[in-house]
């Protein structure tokens, strides 16, 4: 099964992006061709973002 990976890059407090890629990763779940990956750079360790 092909792996789709979402990256979540906004980091801001109040971001966009992650209520966008909850809709989005849904209706991948219900499409159901996919391997879902989701990468949320708020929650990777790293000195680049606060």
């Amino acid at each position: 099964m092909p792996k789709l990976q979402v990256f979540i890059v906004s980091t801001r407090p109040g971001r966009v992006g992650l209520p966008v890629a909850e809709w989005f990763i849904e209706r991948a779940r219900q499409h159901g061709g996919f391997e879902i990956e989701v990468v949320d750079l708020a929650e990777v360790p790293s000195g680049v973002h606060g």
